[in-house]
């Protein structure tokens, strides 16, 4: 089980420092180019973002959302992204509390295997199986126990301030970049607004006009 946990938690852990280095770079480079950014560039990079679905569905988010607000906040952009952003931290958390978990449960597992039958047959070969069988029995939250911070500090420090740079520049990004071009512009929405408040306004008129025929 623990090999298994350990498999799954280094996976996680290598995919999501890829995933983070890479983009953190091409966002950085986006970010100080911002001024000079050509629509080919841009092209080039949402190309690539829908390749990928984890750059894929943060950026589909922003584009969704910024197409039905007039402008986005950082707060409003972070708010967006988090969630996804904070997933392979979160699982990795799962992971640490797992090795414990299960190092405890085979620690139990084995004082109970230990104890049964040591009441019929208690001598001194018999105790001595047992204590043998306790000090493997802690091993195992031993390792569970260093397993679990190996994880939680390779989450402390490395994934997490690599993940903080990632996050930073992401949302600078959207905020100067992707939530310009694709935000309605504001007259575009104040226009929408008129038209839907005069067609309200035609229905409750048209309903009146309905009840006062009724009558």
């Amino acid at each position: 089980a623990c090999f298994f946990l350990f498999l799954y938690g280094g996976t996680i852990y290598v995919r999501s420092i890829a995933l983070f280095y890479k983009w953190h770079d091409k966002f950085e480079k986006l970010n100080n180019k911002e001024d000079s950014l050509t629509e080919e560039e841009l092209t080039d990079f949402e190309l690539e973002a829908s390749e990928d679905h984890f750059i894929n569905l943060i950026s589909s988010r922003i584009k969704e959302i910024s197409k039905r607000a007039r402008e986005l906040s950082v707060d409003e952009i972070k708010e967006l992204v988090d969630e996804q952003i904070y997933k392979y931290e979160n699982n990795l958390t799962g992971v640490a509390n797992a090795f414990i978990i299960v190092g405890v449960l085979f620690t139990v597992l084995g004082l109970f295997t230990g104890l049964v039958g040591l009441e019929e047959d208690f001598n001194a070969t018999a105790v001595g199986n047992l204590l043998g069988k306790l000090r493997l029995s802690f091993v195992t939250t031993i390792w569970g126990i260093i397993f679990s911070g190996i994880t939680a500090f390779s989450v402390k420090f490395t994934l997490s301030p690599l993940r903080e740079k990632f996050s930073y520049h992401l949302i600078l990004f959207a905020k100067n970049v992707l939530v310009p071009k694709y935000g309605v512009p504001d007259a575009e929405k104040d226009l929408g607004l008129i038209v839907k408040s005069i067609s309200k306004a035609s229905k409750d008129l048209q309903n009146a006009s309905m009840s006062v025929q009724n009558m």
